[in-house]
């Protein structure tokens, strides 16, 4: 299905499964935002609790809701909503996660005066009660080989001009770690680079997911994206997997435990 995409409208895609805890609140950060052009499309995969009669309360135009038929996974659900996006822009946020209310805003300026098509950002990390528990800043730019040894690129951060690089053929492809497979397919063989748009003006919950219960499983995704999304040999992967394992100890011991976050 091809659509016309509609310039300056940004289209954020919003997945959820079980999450009557925090939906509102995530769905009530995307509504308050300054830049009011926007479309927010939430696709549910089979929630068994309250979710869908939440999403339905608020009473807003600019919100779709998507219901999958039978439980399909996030990437899924994410691609879905994205083939109903009618946007220049592209946005992500989970739907226990929130946005600063000028996120929108800051990052659309930052990318039409950088010309960049692809930006990310820093984040705070919270847990259940909103409390600020962490803070994670990545580095100013990332290219390919940066992207393969580090994972810094916060999915709730990221926005995509489709316009300017992609047309609407982006998916999130049937791969372990879904978001971090396509920001590698989308910068492989190009000459492109993630841009870190200013300030901190998102809020990743940890708790609900966790930073990960399983080490070892992590590892082995992260090897399985080296070599089949980036295609690398298996000595480059292994090298690439040594620094994917330093950098996951800084950044988890550091950044999302740090006690200094202002």
């Amino acid at each position: 299905m091809s659509i016309s995409l509609k310039p300056g409208l940004v289209s954020v895609i919003m997945p959820s499964f079980n999450a009557a805890h925090t939906i509102q609140e995530s769905v009530f950060s995307v509504l308050q935002q300054s830049y009011s052009d926007f479309e927010l499309i939430i696709c549910d995969d089979c929630s068994t609790d309250n979710t869908t009669n939440l999403i339905n309360e608020f009473d807003d135009p600019r919100i779709k809701v998507l219901l999958n038929s039978e439980n399909m996974g996030a990437a899924f659900s994410r691609n879905r909503a994205v083939s109903f996006a009618r946007g220049q822009y592209l946005a992500f946020l989970d739907s226990d996660d929130t946005w600063s209310k000028n996120k929108l805003e800051v990052q659309v300026n930052h990318m039409i005066s950088s010309g960049c098509p692809l930006t990310y950002g820093a984040y705070n990390v919270i847990d259940q009660s909103n409390k600020v528990v962490g803070r994670f800043t990545p580095r100013e730019k990332i290219d390919f080989k940066q992207l393969c040894r580090t994972c810094e690129i916060g999915c709730l951060t990221v926005m995509i001009n489709r316009a300017a690089l992609i047309g609407d053929s982006f998916r999130f492809p049937s791969s372990p770690k879904e978001d971090y497979a396509a920001w590698i397919s989308l910068i492989k063989n190009k000459n492109l680079e993630f841009v870190k748009y200013p300030g901190v003006l998102c809020n990743y919950r940890v708790g609900s997911k966790s930073l990960s219960s399983n080490k070892f499983k992590e590892i082995k995704k992260q090897y399985l994206v080296l070599r089949n999304s980036a295609e690398l040999s298996m000595p480059k992967a292994l090298i690439c997997l040594m620094f994917y394992i330093n950098f996951g100890i800084k950044k988890h011991l550091l950044s999302y435990r740090s006690k200094s976050c202002s």
